[in-house]
């Protein structure tokens, strides 16, 4: 297939949802102005920022990656979650928690596909991905990426993600189990449905 490039050796991809760093105090509000609970601890709680600079990141990518149609159940189901059950949180373990759990239905695409939020996840798997770039002896570097997903069970994976290379977008996907790697140069666009298809189709799990 024209500019599609596949390998077997295993790798990792990296992929970044634009996620600020653990420290960093951040908030899909303006803390200068914070004035109820769930807003003054958010502002102030370094794990409790950046859980809500993790989420808006993600709700970002998932409006720019789904189809049109689909992005206002999307938007309402996000508001509705803001009003009726964030800012319904007295203390800090109701926020972390409710956090938690609005992070991994938003990054749900399927019954075995989701995007990947999981700072540790994303940090090693660009260790080794550039690791095993190097070895294949490809010359491609890396600028960053938009999404990534995984698909299959914590024992038979495969990831895929959008990613810039000498100011280009491509497509990656990897099974982890057998080091299958495809590389599409000339993606036909940016959907999640694409990446989506991309991944199974080339590196469904051990297959």
């Amino acid at each position: 297939m024209r500019g599609v490039f596949r390998s077997r050796t295993p790798y990792v991809l990296l992929a970044l949802l634009g996620l600020v760093s653990q420290s960093a105090i951040a908030a899909g509000f303006d803390c200068a102005q914070a004035s109820h609970t769930y807003e003054k601890l958010v502002c102030t709680d370094n794990e409790l920022s950046a859980n809500d600079a993790r989420l808006n990141a993600l709700y970002k990518t998932v409006l720019e990656r789904i189809q049109a149609n689909d992005r206002a159940d999307v938007t309402s189901a996000q508001r509705a979650w803001v009003a009726d059950v964030r800012n319904a949180c007295g203390d800090r373990a109701c926020l972390s928690k409710v956090y938690d759990k609005r992070i991994q239905e938003l990054s749900r695409i399927d019954e075995n596909t989701a995007y990947v939020v999981d700072s540790g996840e994303l940090h090693q798997r660009v260790v080794d991905f550039q690791a095993n770039l190097q070895r294949t002896g490809s010359p491609m570097s890396l600028d960053g990426c938009q999404a990534m997903i995984r698909i299959g069970t914590s024992a038979e994976r495969s990831y895929g993600a959008y990613c810039r290379t000498s100011g280009r977008t491509i497509l990656l996907c990897d099974d982890t189990m057998v080091g299958k790697l495809t590389v599409s140069f000339q993606p036909p666009g940016s959907s999640q449905q694409l990446l989506v298809d991309f991944t199974k189709g080339n590196c469904p799990p051990s297959g």
